[in-house]
């Protein structure tokens, strides 16, 4: 008997510290991750479409969601997007939109190239159901995408990439969603 209260206990604790999914048109997103001893919350959901076609969901995870771009990009907390593809993309079409993005959003005077060539370098085609994961520190960005991962050791690339999303986007749906606090 007690070995049965003690199972009971030990799953009932173990399900009280876990996250829920959330489901997004059929696309499963935790409502928070663990970075490090950090635990990060649902910010929101956006998509990024290219025409009428959904290219992917990302959900942004952020320490204190809120729906000022500033404000998360100002934070010294980390910060973190899961990107799921919803189509098969091309690396020089990724590539290519991040480069628009991060000349749009770099601070003045950074040469964001030296490490965007560090990235180009792990990029591979994305298939349909794959996942990107940034995660995003005060002073660099990892970077997990299919089976690599990378860690580019530069604050200001970190602060640029994440306003390629939120701050000066492509997709003015992808930023209002990954803006709009989960209900």
């Amino acid at each position: 008997m007690k070995k049965h209260v003690c199972a009971f206990l030990t799953i009932t604790f173990l399900a009280l510290g876990m996250s829920h999914a959330i489901d997004f048109k059929g696309v499963k997103f935790d409502d928070s991750v663990k970075v490090g001893a950090s635990t990060l919350k649902l910010n929101g959901i956006g998509i990024r479409k290219f025409l009428v076609l959904h290219v992917y969901y990302a959900a942004l995870y952020t320490a204190e969601p809120t729906s000022d771009a500033q404000a998360i990009i100002n934070s010294k907390t980390p910060k973190q997007l899961i990107m799921h593809f919803k189509r098969w993309v091309e690396k020089s079409k990724i590539l290519d939109a991040w480069e628009e993005g991060l000349s749009k959003n770099r601070e003045e005077g950074y040469d964001f190239q030296p490490d965007f060539k560090k990235l180009k370098d792990i990029m591979g085609h994305m298939n349909e159901n794959d996942r990107m994961i940034l995660t995003f520190y005060a002073d660099s960005v990892e970077v997990k995408a299919k089976d690599k991962d990378l860690k580019i050791e530069s604050g200001n690339f970190s602060k640029a990439l994440l306003k390629v999303f939120i701050n000066n986007a492509p997709d003015p749906d992808l930023k209002k969603g990954l803006l709009t606090l989960p209900k």
